[in-house]
């Protein structure tokens, strides 16, 4: 096996230089590639940011065309990753992309061979045993891509709760002076404050890394030695206070002080946490990508983070903030606690204003009453609408419209509902003709409406509080938020949608799907306001002007499926955040009013097109953690 750079990338093995945001290196195998698995083991310098790999195939069809396959794997945040995948027929080249930022990096293949179809077979058995046997059900009738799938699942969705097993099969050793070599940058010192009742002891700091860390005994609640401290240091050094119990993960500090050196505006870091569960195993924290709602309320219970001398002089000081204060997560564990802790009252008070400085929620105020527009676009099935329009209504405030896009009812009952739905106040039927086509029936519904907030709701949803309507307008009135999505269950209770990851399923999808509805879930936020890349059009609200800014939805490319991750994620780069309002609660009886053509030409279509359109969000969406596999709905590590 050999690598060589192949596109937007020069060096050779472990250093290489990527030229673009999607550096690619040739794997270059000493015999051609034929359909079955392949094994391939890599490491990633400790140093790097966290990032999924990506790896193509390059391979030919069946009619002759060239086409290539791209496998999304799971960042080597311990500094050692594998991966067991599927290979198609006729592979011309296998290629990598171990980074998507121009730079330097570090990457070092280890191995990469074929491997039998039985070793695979085992591989998910020792995962996911169920899947692995549902895997090996689909190749006994026959259906091989159901195989292949159910397999590759099964093989990268190890449980959370072999956490601990996962971490050991995947670190390794720093290597400061080789892999995971310090950049030549002017990196910032780490003062880690421990209380000056604790007696802990600081792990065996490699040398490399020693010069980097100072330690600091004193009380939490001296604020004096504190300022003192911090005036004889300079402002762009990190402070990261660790009470006791709590122990500084080494690896992962010369990542943050890179992060800190290249990101010269970026006043907070933060990583992930381990704990000790009561079973006497180590269980992770994974934190999202920043998220302004919901970060610093996050960091109130964790060790894991650290911020800018000068910003923290300035706040002891009295000084107000002068702007919106971001902070960069790590994705890696930057501390261990071995029991429940909280940062000292000075940070906790820091936290509380940073939070409330993304709090712009009076810049919606101005308007009791909604001024929205609900668009609930149908087809016929007139129990689903009737009992959707009855199940809202005592919901919303007087004078919100009602507007029903009617897709060609044919119905002799649907027909004469609408009619009697026309001529009541606020109530408003619009007939789009023609094949179904959701972007089409949103658009034209958001044309013949003036109010300021769109709402676009399935015809088979309940609705299930009295505030689900205000929560959307409470957010999507908010200058810098977007889309807006509710919290949806099943009609069993359970959870149905609480957000959306691009690239889950290869394209996107609900995190936490079925969960119960109490649980905190996905990073703990399922419960709470937060943001996401994503939320679905089930229920989702826009404001007016926002969503004609990006055209609304794309009725040309994405008819029915994937147009409102589209709609979101043209949204966020206009600068608009998606929000998932928690508060905003509705059943949906999902797709009960039509039917899925998984199989049709249009349906993969659209998925291409998606795909394509989004390929660097389907790699790394910031709000899930890129060592978490993309294959399951629910948290399992990859």
């Amino acid at each position: 096996m050999r690598c060589v750079p192949f596109e937007q990338v020069e060096g050779q093995s472990p250093h290489w230089e990527a030229t673009g945001s999607d550096p690619r290196i040739e794997i270059v195998f000493p015999r051609p590639l034929t359909a079955g698995w392949i094994l391939i083991e890599w490491e990633s310098a400790l140093v790097d940011p966290a990032c999924r790999p990506v790896l193509t195939f390059l391979h030919r069809l069946p009619d002759g065309r060239e086409t290539a396959t791209d496998i999304f794997l799971h960042a080597a945040i311990f500094g050692r990753q594998r991966a067991v995948v599927a290979v198609p027929d006729q592979v011309i080249r296998v290629l990598v992309s171990p980074v998507d930022r121009p730079g330097p990096f570090g990457f070092r293949p280890v191995k990469a061979e074929a491997i039998s179809v039985v070793r695979a077979v085992l591989n998910g058995l020792s995962s996911q045993p169920l899947l692995a046997l549902h895997a090996i059900g689909a190749a006994l009738i026959g259906r091989a891509s159901d195989f292949r799938l159910l397999l590759t699942e099964a093989i990268h969705a190890l449980p959370l709760s072999r956490y601990s097993q996962w971490k050991r099969a995947h670190g390794r050793a720093p290597d400061w002076q080789g892999l995971d070599r310090l950049p030549a940058l002017p990196l910032p010192r780490l003062h880690v404050i421990r209380d000056a009742a604790s007696h802990h002891s600081e792990p065996d700091l490699d040398p490399a890394i020693r010069t980097l860390i100072s330690v600091h005994h004193m009380s939490h609640g001296d604020d004096g030695a504190l300022r003192a401290l911090l005036a004889a240091q300079p402002e762009t050094d990190l402070v990261m206070f660790l009470p006791a119990g709590a122990t500084l993960e080494e690896k992962a500090i010369p990542a943050m002080l890179v992060a800190a050196a290249r990101q010269s505006g970026i006043a907070v870091f933060y990583g992930d946490q381990e704990r000790t569960l009561a079973d006497g195993t180590i269980a992770p924290e994974f934190m999202s990508g920043f998220d302004p709602l919901w970060t610093y309320l996050a960091l109130k219970t964790s060790t894991a983070w650290c911020v800018r001398v000068g910003l923290l002089r300035h706040w002891l000081a009295g000084e107000p903030l002068a702007q919106r204060v971001a902070a960069h997560p790590l994705y890696r564990p930057l501390a261990y606690a071995e029991v429940d802790v909280a940062p000292p009252r000075v940070m906790s008070g820091l936290l509380a204003e940073l939070h409330a400085s993304w709090d712009n929620g009076a810049e919606a105020a101005g308007a009791i009453v909604p001024d929205a527009s609900i668009i609930i676009p149908t087809r016929d099935r007139l129990p689903l609408l009737r009992a959707c329009i009855e199940s809202i209504v005592p919901t919303i405030p007087e004078g919100t419209e009602i507007l029903v896009v009617d897709n060609d009812s044919q119905e002799a009952e649907t027909l004469q509902y609408l009619q009697e739905l026309a001529h009541l106040p606020h109530r408003r039927v619009v007939h789009v003709g023609g094949a179904f086509n959701f972007s089409r029936l949103c658009n034209a519904a958001a044309r013949a409406t003036q109010r300021r907030m769109l709402v676009f709701l399935n015809n088979d949803t309940t609705a299930l509080s009295n505030q689900w309507l205000p929560e959307l307008w409470r957010h999507a009135m908010k200058p810098d938020q977007g889309a807006i999505g509710a919290r949806l269950f099943y009609p069993s209770g359970r959870v149905q949608h609480a957000g959306v990851i691009i690239g889950m399923g290869g394209y996107a999808g609900h995190i936490g799907l079925h969960a119960e509805a109490g649980e905190r879930g996905g990073f703990g936020r399922m419960r709470s306001d937060h943001t996401l890349l994503a939320v679905t059009g089930a229920c989702l609200a826009v404001e007016r002007e926002k969503f004609e800014a990006v055209g609304g939805f794309d009725e040309d490319n994405l008819a029915v499926d994937l147009n409102d991750i589209d709609l979101c994620l043209r949204l966020s780069e206009k600068g608009w955040r998606t929000v998932l309002a928690a508060g905003a609660e509705l059943v949906h009886h999902e797709s009960a009013s039509r039917g899925r053509k998984a199989g049709s030409s249009r349906y993969w279509k659209e998925k291409a097109y998606f795909a394509a359109r989004w390929r660097r969000a389907r790699r790394n969406d910031p709000y899930y953690h890129p060592a978490l596999s993309l294959l399951l709905t629910r948290q399992s590590l990859g």
